[in-house]
C-alpha cells in the first residue's frame, strides 16, 4: 500500500515538470499571427502544414486545387 502511495506521488510530480502537450500531437512555438501581402517574405514556418505564423489576410478562393495552396495562405483540408 505505502509503495503504490508513493508511485502515485512520485507520478504526480513528474508529471508537472513534463510540458503540455494537450494529450496528443506535437507542440510548436507560436509564431504570432501578422497579415502579410500575397508573395511577401517571411521567416520559415516551424511546422508544415503551418499551425501558426504570417498569413495573408484575405482567405484562399473556394474550391478544390491541384496544385499547392500559394504559401501564406490559411487552409482547411478534409479527407
Amino acid at each position: 500500500m505505502t509503495g503504490a502511495v508513493g508511485l502515485m506521488i512520485g507520478l504526480a510530480v513528474w508529471s508537472k515538470g513534463q510540458p503540455e502537450t494537450g494529450g496528443l500531437g506535437t507542440v510548436y512555438a507560436n509564431q504570432g499571427q501578422e497579415h502579410i501581402a500575397v508573395d511577401a517574405k517571411h521567416a520559415a514556418y516551424n511546422s508544415f502544414p503551418a499551425t501558426s505564423g504570417p498569413h495573408v489576410a484575405e482567405p484562399q478562393p473556394w474550391g478544390v486545387f491541384g496544385d499547392e495552396v500559394p504559401d501564406g495562405f490559411c487552409q482547411v483540408k478534409f479527407g
